[in-house]
């Protein structure tokens, strides 16, 4: 015999029951799935990247088209959480709504979680399971484990796959892979060689600067001996012999030489330190102009003035390279013949 009761909203005591298409294995299955800790594939992409509202669109798509051509599925939820730079955020609950949210303040987006939460039908089992995807795009840095350690990396996109079917999880992994590796930037042939020999460019360039530095001061150096030769000598000639000796020996006791190396020889330290500053500055602006940078677009974002705006900055640093690049050669020449100047007036006379 069957117990019908009519549930009032007011009634609290009448007890109710609520019937599933289920067995007692396949409830407990269902719950326990709920309730559990499902196994979890993480993974990194590093590297710079272009995403924007239609590339979001294409990837929503293409998951949603695979999840539903292998099993039964239901998209329980899809949230976006878009971060600005200004550290605020804002949540959004479904594509549509991201699609068209409009960044009033013009901020600039820094990183966007995309998060779907599904409740898929298995062949095997009879009772759905939620599977979960998250996947983040961060244009400043990721999070990468290295040998157990966790470190910071440049600009990326990080994905998560919470599963309960191993084969699924497996396939899922390996098309969002397939699909966000389109995001990322083609590099230039001439900036990935450039980018691999980098280190040796920033020792090769300061040494040459300086090279051509100790060259001229080398010039000076043999140009300051020979006149010192030549004036010692007519020095003597013009005096009598009983006076050279005492000549000689003031000469020798003012230690000229002794000062001009001396001098010189700080002088040449001094700009070994210059050369190696602008080396190290040189490397900086090296780095900003082979640095790809990465970029989220939301729907009402100026696309193609942002990123002309990108290639005028970088035409910029790379002014700034060479402007750099000549200022240090030119400082070293200039500075060469400065320094001979001032030993010659002030520090070389005897």
């Amino acid at each position: 015999m069957n117990n019908e009761y009519e549930l009032n909203s007011g009634d609290n005591s009448t007890v109710g029951y609520v019937q599933l298409p289920l067995t007692q294995k396949g409830l407990s299955e269902f719950i326990s799935n709920l309730l559990g800790e499902p196994q979890r594939v993480q993974g990194v992409l590093d590297g710079s990247f272009i995403v924007d509202i239609s590339g979001i669109e294409k990837l929503y798509t293409t998951i949603m088209q695979r999840i539903k051509q292998q099993n039964k599925a239901q998209l329980i939820e899809f949230i976006s959480k878009v971060y600005f730079e200004n550290e605020t955020n804002v949540t959004i609950k479904d594509l549509a709504g991201l699609t068209s949210y409009r960044n009033l303040e013009d901020l600039k987006v820094i990183r966007i979680e995309l998060t779907w939460s599904f409740l898929i039908e298995f062949e095997d089992k009879e009772a759905p399971e939620k599977q979960t995807i998250r996947i983040c795009f961060d244009v400043n840095h990721i999070v990468k484990k290295f040998r157990s350690k966790y470190i910071f990396m440049g600009a990326g996109i990080i994905y998560e796959i919470n599963y309960t079917a191993r084969t699924w999880g497996i396939d899922i992994e390996n098309l969002i892979r397939i699909a966000i590796k389109s995001t990322f930037i083609q590099k230039n042939k001439l900036k990935e060689v450039i980018t691999k020999i980098k280190t040796p460019i920033s020792i090769i360039i300061p040494s040459l600067i300086y090279i051509i530095i100790f060259s001229i001061n080398v010039f000076f150096v043999n140009n300051y001996i020979d006149n010192s030769v030549i004036e010692v000598i007519e020095k003597i000639s013009n005096i009598e012999i009983g006076q050279q000796f005492s000549f000689v020996a003031k000469y020798i006791a003012s230690i000229p030489w002794y000062q001009f190396t001396t001098y010189n020889n700080l002088f040449l330290i001094l700009m070994l330190i210059v050369c190696i500053i602008f080396g190290v500055y040189l490397d900086d602006i090296l780095d900003n102009i082979l640095m790809d940078k990465s970029f989220i677009f939301l729907a009402d974002d100026d696309k193609a003035t942002i990123m002309q705006k990108v290639s005028k900055e970088l035409g910029k640093q790379k002014t700034k390279y060479f402007i750099t690049l000549f200022i240090n050669i030119m400082c070293g020449v200039f500075s060469n013949f400065i320094f001979q100047i001032i030993l010659g007036l002030f520090v070389l006379r005897f």
